[in-house]
C-alpha cells in the first residue's frame, strides 16, 4: 500500500465467528463508526454475523450491540445444555435393579449419543429473534451477506438481506443468521424454506470460515477482516466434552482463516485486506462461556489492534475531511 496515492474505493467487513469472543468485534466496529469510515458492504458468519446485523440496522453503530452483550449475565442465556434432558430422562426411566447393576450409566452414555447436539438452539434463536430488526436492517443501502452451509450438498450458500425472497419472509433470513452458527454436534441444523424447497442449513465456516473473494468478487477493493482467533491466543483444548467440541472446532477454523487470508492477498495483491485479530484474551473467555469482566478485558486488549490495523483508513478519511473542510468550511458538517 503507498499512503501517497492509496484510495480504500469500496469498503467491505468480513467478520469470522467465535462465540463469545465475538465481543472483541465490537471494538473494531466501534472503531470504525467513531473514526466515520464508510462501509459499503458486509458479511458474516456465526456470531460475526450477528454483530454484523446488529451494526447494520442502527446506521452502522454499536449502540444496540453494546447493550446486547452487555446485558447477558450467564453463558446459559445462549449455550442450554440440551443433553442434559436426555440424560434425565434416562435417570427417569431406570429401575432399582439398573442403578443396582451399574446399568444405569449404559443409559446415560445411550442418551448422550441420542443427543442431535450438545447444546439446544433456543438461546441463539432467541438472542437473534429478539435483538435483530429485519425492518431496520433492510432499509440500510449497505449489501449484506449471511454465510452458510447446505448440509446436504456440502455447498457454501449466501443469504443476502435484499434478496426479494428474505425481505417477503424475514424470519428466514434470521433462520439464516443462526445457521450460520449451526455447527454440526454443538447447536441443531437449521431448516429453511427457500426457492421453493426445503433444506438443511449448518455453520458457513465449513465451506468459508471467511468469505474473503466473495467480497473481492462483489466488487470490494479493501476489505477490512475481523477474527476471533489467532496463534497468539491458542489454548489447550478443555477436557469437558461441549467446550471440548466447539473449541476444537473453532481451532480448525482458525487455521482455515488464517490460510484464508493468506491466499487471498497471494491472489489480489491489487486489494487492502486488513485483517484484524486478537493478541490476548482473559483464560475464562471461551467459545462457549465467560467470567464476569472477561467483556471489558478483551475489548481492552483488542483496541491497540484495531487502531494500529486501521491507520490507514483512519489518516485517509481523516485527512480526506480536512481538505473537504478547507475548500467549504461547511462540507465536514454531517459527513459519513
Amino acid at each position: 500500500m503507498n499512503p501517497s496515492d492509496w484510495h480504500p474505493g469500496k469498503t467491505g467487513v468480513v467478520l469470522g465467528g467465535g462465540g463469545c469472543v465475538g465481543i472483541i468485534q465490537l471494538e473494531a466496529l466501534q472503531a470504525i463508526e467513531e473514526n466515520g469510515i464508510p462501509i459499503h458492504y458486509f458479511s458474516g458468519g456465526s456470531v460475526g454475523a450477528i454483530n454484523a446485523a446488529g451494526f447494520l440496522q442502527e446506521g452502522c453503530s454499536v449502540r444496540r450491540l453494546n447493550r446486547v452483550w452487555y446485558f447477558l449475565k450467564e453463558p446459559s442465556e445462549i449455550f442450554q445444555l440440551r443433553i442434559s434432558s436426555h440424560v434425565f430422562k434416562a435417570l427417569k426411566g431406570a429401575s432399582w435393579m439398573d442403578y443396582a447393576t451399574m446399568r444405569v450409566l449404559k443409559k446415560i452414555v445411550q442418551a448422550v449419543f441420542k443427543a442431535e447436539s450438545i447444546y439446544r438452539a433456543d438461546g441463539v434463536l432467541r438472542l437473534i429473534g429478539n435483538n435483530i430488526d429485519t425492518e431496520k436492517l433492510f432499509n440500510q443501502p449497505q449489501q449484506f451477506f449471511v454465510t452458510v452451509t447446505d448440509d446436504a450438498k456440502g455447498k457454501v450458500v449466501y443469504f443476502s438481506k435484499d434478496d426479494p425472497e428474505m425481505r417477503e419472509n424475514p424470519i428466514n433470513f434470521l433462520l439464516a443468521i443462526y445457521a450460520s452458527c449451526a455447527i454440526p454436534g454443538v447447536l441443531p441444523k437449521a431448516v429453511i424454506r427457500y426457492h421453493g424447497e426445503l433444506r438443511t442449513y449448518i455453520d458457513g465456516a465449513y465451506r468459508r470460515p471467511l468469505p474473503i473473494k466473495k467480497a473481492i468478487d462483489d466488487g470490494c477493493d479493501t476489505i477490512i477482516v475481523i477474527r476471533c482467533h489467532s496463534d497468539k491466543t491458542l489454548k489447550p483444548i478443555p477436557l469437558e466434552m461441549a467446550s471440548a467440541l466447539s473449541e476444537g472446532v473453532g481451532r480448525l477454523h482458525h487455521n482455515v482463516e488464517k490460510d484464508e487470508i493468506k491466499l487471498m492477498r497471494e491472489r489480489y495483491p491489487d486489494k487492502t485486506i486488513i485483517a484484524i485479530e486478537p493478541e490476548w484474551l482473559p483464560d475464562t473467555l471461551s467459545t462457549v462461556s465467560w467470567k464476569k469482566g472477561d467483556f471489558v478485558k478483551a475489548r481492552k486488549a483488542i483496541r491497540p489492534v484495531v487502531d494500529r490495523e486501521l491507520a490507514p483508513l483512519i489518516k485517509y478519511f481523516k485527512e480526506r475531511r480536512r481538505a473537504e473542510t478547507a475548500v467549504d468550511p461547511s462540507a465536514g458538517e454531517g459527513k459519513e
